[in-house]
């Protein structure tokens, strides 16, 4: 139950924060899909976003001012992934940000 928390917490928490500062209420979306099939989960995790997502190398970085204390939630995801052998994708192409995130269920 807490890796799941961990898990779905900072994506939506990440998400939620993203639409906030999207103006245009037309423009905001979130949504959530998962799949349970030939005993793998899929979740799929996408919001819209505004603005431009800033990477060093493969990591995502905050938008958040104090970086000190913000940014190492997708890590934690990523982490999460990693202990149950699943993989984690992240695609921010046409202002989406997309979290495929694919494990073995138990």
């Amino acid at each position: 139950p807490m890796d799941m928390n961990i898990l779905f917490g900072n994506l939506l928490e990440n998400a939620l924060r993203a639409i906030e500062e999207i103006e245009d209420e037309e423009k905001r979306k979130i949504g959530i899909k998962i799949n349970y099939k030939k005993g793998i989960v899929h979740i799929h995790i996408f919001n819209s976003y505004e603005g431009e997502i800033k990477r060093k190398g493969n990591q995502i970085l905050t938008t958040k001012n104090d970086k000190i204390r913000h940014g190492i939630g997708l890590e934690n995801v990523r982490q999460v992934v990693e202990k149950y052998q699943g993989n984690m994708d992240i695609d921010t192409r046409n202002q989406l940000f997309n979290v495929n995130i694919s494990f073995i269920g138990k």
